[in-house]
């Protein structure tokens, strides 16, 4: 996770965004599911968590230029989102998964 500055970022189209991980991401449950090091915990169920994950990963792909990521940001539409999305909650719940086990690992 690139920890980012989200007043950076256009406000209302965080808020979207947020609406949207809400409504979409119950449809990664398989792939999360079928993943064996994947588990649905904390980091998975706070939206807001994926969507600054999602921030981040613009921001990272961008050169770490807010001007730039902010712009990028902005473009995407619904469908242009969604594999960030995705890779957001994928990476929560595999999180999570290695959170819940590392004391059985040391």
């Amino acid at each position: 996770m690139v920890l980012t500055d989200i007043s950076k970022f256009e406000p209302y189209m965080f808020n979207l965004l947020l609406h949207k991980i809400k409504n979409t991401k119950s449809q990664y449950d398989s792939a999360i599911s079928s993943d064996g090091e994947a588990l649905k915990g904390t980091r998975y169920n706070d939206d807001e968590r994926i969507a600054r994950i999602v921030v981040g990963i613009i921001f990272s792909e961008n050169n770490f230029d807010y001007d730039k990521a902010n712009a990028k940001f902005i473009s995407l539409d619904s469908a242009e989102m969604e594999p960030y999305i995705k890779r957001a909650v994928l990476e929560s719940a595999n999180a999570d998964y290695h959170h819940a086990y590392e004391k059985q690992y040391f």
